[in-house]
């Protein structure tokens, strides 16, 4: 039977008032005379009464005079995304931080003055000053200085994670110094997140006046991330927005300075073309480098440079000097006055039965591996190595839990180093509090922030930790709300030795900075596999720590114990 006209024209009905219910949902938020628009960061999944979500542009919102106090903690913060997009949908913009003014020190003042320079002749500054010299408070007062002429200067700052601590610390810092009046944006360095920025397929749609890259060794690599922040800079174009890099660690060697690309094409009169594969282009030049196996458009030291430290010792200075004997220079460095931090290497002997376990472990690595190398499946061996240093390092914990335990009892807090969780952090902070010491976990799905001042303020006087980069352990640290860490001494525990040399230097820069010298000890299990990731990690960390300019006297009796050469001061070390 035939439906009729009116039957019809009825259920067209509800679908002409979806369509309608639609486009309204579709509108941005707007607020009437009195009110605000308030964009919040609510947790993925949970609405609270009152807050609606606006498809357009994707976030949300509560629209009233003044955000009730249960809204509080979901505000934006200044000079992040959701704050820039809270801005455009108002006529004035939102709360500022309220932090207590900050002055720069002298040596942090003069830092600046030189990156600005070498802003103003090169377009790119790199700031490679010793952990805990002040590089944040120097970078924010060089792109004050930089840009002074410009009140409305558009400023992007990506940030290492865990972005909610690095954040709010850049956040601070720019605050407390003053904005300038410039348009600042600091956003965590994950592509997703910088892709919110790019234009269809990834077209950079802004330029930014300034770009400053934190820890920039973290886009050593060829990823996504990389090519994200890549194309924020507008990278080797004609119109590149200026780049301040910063790190205290360049990278392992020269062929992974990505980002200084189109500065040393620039330095050595070239384009930026030529210098477009920059590990090809050094090789060329006659750096011990060669393509890596494991890691496409990668490279890597040669075989002669891994048998002869000195040739990548002198590879990573010639490179430093293009970039420090430029006039201006465009890299800028400060050793840290308060000296190098002592560092010891103990090598811990396992018991029978732990040797045991070991050597079974062993034997079954050997048998996994020899099947990779037959099967041409590297990616299979590599996984047999890291179940192997696992074990190694799990037999270690009951020694650095009574290690920690001591020290803390001493009245020391205790920071302790690990790379991984199941097999290191969790067993050790559980040890650890089992033996009556708080201790604080600062990886993992973990209250990062929270974590942090429970450590700093004594609450937990040990803390074990993952993060390499971007956050503060040390003594006598002023924190943002006006209180000061403990001004108990800091010992450091490195748990379990990386092979990754930047790693390690960033690591024991959380407690030896601002002035506070932190003794470190490397452990390892004395006759496996950590023994030979104890060696390269030192041998890399020569090379990381000499990239930026700074001495490696730090590493030299540790060195000593693995057979690692190296230029000792006395026979022309770097300074």
């Amino acid at each position: 039977m035939a439906r009729s006209t009116s039957s019809r024209r009825r259920r067209r009905s509800p679908a002409r008032t979806t369509r309608a219910a639609s486009a309204a949902r579709s509108c941005p938020p707007e607020a009437a005379a009195g009110e605000r628009v308030w964009v919040l960061d609510v947790p993925y999944g949970y609405r609270p009464p009152g807050v609606r979500w606006y498809p357009n542009p994707g976030v949300n919102a509560y629209i009233g005079a003044d955000l009730p106090a249960v809204l509080a903690e979901y505000a934006s913060r200044p000079y992040t995304r959701l704050r820039r997009l809270e801005d455009s949908l108002n006529d004035s913009p939102g709360p500022p931080l309220q932090v207590r003014r900050r002055v720069p020190r002298p040596m942090q003042k003069q830092m600046a003055a030189e990156l600005e320079s070498a802003l103003t002749a090169w377009g790119t500054a790199v700031l490679t000053a010793a952990t805990g010299t002040g590089k944040t408070f120097a970078a924010v007062w060089a792109a004050r200085r930089f840009l002074q002429d410009r009140p409305n200067a558009k400023i992007l700052v990506v940030v290492d994670r865990p972005s909610l601590v690095t954040t709010s610390s850049w956040a601070g810092v720019i605050a407390g110094l003053g904005d300038g009046g410039m348009q600042w944006l600091i956003m965590p360095p994950e592509a997703k997140s910088l892709r919110k920025l790019l234009g269809p397929r990834g077209a950079r749609q802004e330029r930014f006046d300034l770009v400053i890259a934190d820890e920039v060794q973290n886009y050593r690599h060829e990823s996504d991330r990389t090519k994200a922040l890549r194309a924020l800079i507008g990278f080797g174009k004609s119109d590149q927005s200026p780049l301040l890099a910063i790190t205290a660690t360049l990278g392992h060697n020269p062929a992974e300075y990505l980002l200084l690309a189109p500065l040393l094409a620039r330095l050595h009169h070239e384009q930026y073309g030529q210098w477009r594969d920059l590990g090809a282009r050094l090789i060329a030049a006659g750096h011990p480098l060669e393509p890596s196996r494991f890691r496409a458009g990668a490279y890597c030291w040669s075989e002669r440079a891994l048998a002869d430290p000195l040739l990548q010792q002198r590879s990573v200075e010639q490179v430093q000097a293009t970039l420090s004997g430029a006039s201006p220079p465009a890299l800028v460095f400060r050793d840290a006055p308060w000296g190098p931090a002592p560092v010891r290497a103990v090598g811990v002997a396992l018991t029978a039965d732990q040797r045991r376990q070991y050597e079974a472990q062993w034997r079954q690595f050997r048998r996994e591996n020899q099947i990779a190398r037959t099967g041409g499946d590297s990616e299979a061996g590599r996984a047999a190595l890291l179940r192997f240093r696992q074990k190694a390092s799990f037999l270690r914990v009951q020694h650095t839990v009574e290690l920690a335990v001591s020290q803390a009892r001493k009245g020391r807090q205790v920071v302790v180093a690990v790379e991984l969780v199941t097999a290191a952090a969790d067993p050790l902070a559980a040890m650890i509090e089992e033996a009556g010491i708080g201790c604080a976990r600062i990886y993992g799905d973990h209250d990062a922030k929270a974590e942090r001042l429970a450590f700093q303020l004594g609450h937990k006087p040990v803390c074990v930790v993952s993060k390499t980069t971007a956050i503060s352990l040390h003594a006598g640290e002023e924190l943002d709300d006006g209180r000061v860490a403990t001004s108990a001494p800091r010992v450091g525990l490195m748990h379990q030795p990386r092979y990754s040399g930047i790693a390690a230097q960033q690591t024991i820069g959380r407690t030896h900075r601002d002035g506070q010298t932190s003794p470190w000890f490397l452990l390892y299990a004395q006759d496996t596999v950590e023994e030979e990731a104890s060696r390269v990690m030192v041998e890399r960390s020569l090379t990381a720590t000499a990239s930026g300019g700074a001495s490696t006297a730090m590493w030299e009796s540790v060195a000593g114990m693995f057979g690692v050469s190296w230029l000792s001061a006395a026979d022309g070390d770097i300074e």
